[in-house]
């Protein structure tokens, strides 16, 4: 007959129970990474106008910081970015960057507003068509029409 020491017997039983236990704990662990790493979905309650104002959020940061940036070379340019000066005055930055920052202003302004209805929509196309009519000469910037003429002559000349 076969003899087993009974302390053999228990560590044996033992090392099967540390066994189970381990198991266990990386069967639950793989668990709970699998499941988060699945895609949640989106409660049907949650209103979708959450997600927007989060990225109006952003958008809104965005433009400002990118308003503060171009009002800061604005106001102190790069020496060989100012336009030329006559009669000795201190050189003027670039007419563009002036432009940008009323754009930029325009559209924080229009990020910020809670509301797309026509009201706001006609807001911003007033604003952008007085700033346009303020930046723009009378025949400096080529309507359409000229481009289009512009295009067909430039098409017929290569025909």
């Amino acid at each position: 007959m076969i003899a087993v020491p009974p302390l053999l017997v228990l560590a044996a039983l033992e090392l099967l129970l540390l066994l189970a236990v381990l198991t266990g704990w990386l069967f639950w662990r793989l668990r709970r990474e699998q499941r988060a790493a699945a895609p949640q979905p989106e409660p049907e309650h949650a209103p979708a106008a959450g997600r927007v104002q989060g990225v109006r959020l952003d958008v809104g940061n965005y433009l400002g910081e990118e308003l503060e940036r171009t009002r800061a070379r604005l106001h102190h340019p790069v020496p060989g970015e100012a336009e030329p000066s006559k009669d000795g005055d201190p050189p003027r930055p670039a007419a563009w960057l002036a432009l940008r920052a009323d754009y930029l202003q325009v559209e924080l302004d229009f990020a910020n507003h809670e509301h797309r209805d026509d009201a706001a929509w006609a807001a911003l196309g007033e604003r952008l068509e007085a700033l346009l009519q303020s930046r723009a000469g009378a025949g400096s910037a080529p309507t359409a029409d000229t481009d289009s003429e512009h295009d067909s002559e430039r098409l017929n000349l290569e025909a």
